[in-house]
């Protein structure tokens, strides 16, 4: 008997297994025909059925955020990435799905639903009291340790006797702002180690702290002539990539992050920016690359809103090419995107 159930049982497997299998092929189906509605549906039938399978969890949460269900994908990749945990695809899906969380979270910021308001901030009036009282104590301690009068004749003020020699007090160093600086190769590195931050950048999340690979500072010629305006060039490095278009999204956010900072100084008319990624051949051999060049003048960067721009950018990046002067992408990047 107990044979006849172990057998039934097992019949019982291969037919869910077989469904399953049947269903992931559907899911499979509907994913190529870009019906990711009909794939998650897929996708829900043959986990039901067999809920140990990564792979397919992952094909789901791709689906998933290709609706903008980021939250719903991101549950999906964490539980793939539990029952695969050294796979690094799970890994760099979550990744890309917990960046486009973050930019849903930025965009809500900027434009909140109508009707949506904040609480308008106050103070407890019993905090104001316990506050006032202890600055008062403290006052009231600071003026017992500092008047000078002798308690013995309350009607005799004590004065302290100054020394006649004046007091030298040491002039501060002053560093000249970039804005009023000469523009010279280490004022520009000095500015690009120090960039002032723009909201909803991306490169917030991503930069490293790298020197620039290359600064070069030229005259900016008009007309045939020379002039007392600069051009300057600068080349940096971005190395933590995931793919094509994420190295796009960043060196885009980065390009509009240092004209922002450059653009400052009203010695500088034109900026050249290269960005250079690590890349591996089919051989295994490693080496870098000038990915994208970008090339933005004044009058461009004086008409972009600095504080709603980033987040276009973030986006998309074609937002920031779209307006350049001019911009060239490399082949092997074009390839991919």
């Amino acid at each position: 008997m107990d044979s006849f159930e172990n057998i039934k049982q097992i019949n019982i497997k291969l037919v869910l297994m077989t469904s399953a299998d049947e269903y992931q092929k559907g899911a499979i189906k509907k994913f190529k025909e870009k019906k990711y509605s009909e794939c998650i549906k897929f996708c829900d039938h043959s986990l039901n059925l067999n809920p140990q399978n990564p792979k397919l969890l992952n094909l789901k949460a791709i689906a998933l955020s290709s609706l903008k269900r980021y939250d719903e994908a991101k549950n999906a990749l964490e539980e793939a990435i539990k029952l695969d945990s050294i796979n690094t695809t799970y890994q760099k899906n979550l990744e890309k799905v917990e960046l486009r969380l973050l930019e849903v979270d930025v965009n809500r910021d900027i434009n909140p639903k109508s009707g949506e308001s904040k609480a308008p901030f106050s103070i407890d009036p019993s905090v104001i009291k316990i506050f006032s009282a202890v600055f008062f104590a403290i006052l009231l301690i600071y003026v017992n340790n500092h008047t000078f009068i002798n308690h013995s004749s309350p009607t005799v003020v004590v004065t302290p006797t100054l020394p006649n020699t004046p007091i030298s007090t040491p002039v501060p160093t002053i560093t000249p702002q970039f804005e009023t600086q000469e523009v010279t190769e280490n004022s520009v590195r000095n500015k690009y180690m120090n960039m002032e931050r723009l909201q909803f950048s991306v490169t917030n999340e991503f930069e490293d702290k790298k020197e620039p690979l290359l600064i070069q500072i030229e005259s900016f010629e008009k007309n045939g002539g020379t002039t007392d305006k600069k051009t300057v060039k600068i080349r940096y490095l971005l190395e933590k990539i995931w793919d094509a278009k994420h190295f796009m999204t960043v060196a885009c956010s980065m390009d509009t992050r240092i004209a922002y900072n450059m653009f400052k100084n009203p010695q500088i008319e034109r900026l050249i920016l290269e960005t250079e990624i690590p890349l591996e051949d089919k051989y295994g051999n490693e080496k870098r690359e000038v990915g994208l060049i970008v090339i933005i003048d004044r009058k461009t960067s004086e008409k972009i809103n600095y504080e709603k721009f980033p987040m276009r950018v973030t986006g998309d990046y074609n937002t920031l090419l779209n307006v350049a002067t001019d911009y060239e992408i490399s082949p092997s990047i074009k390839s991919d995107l």
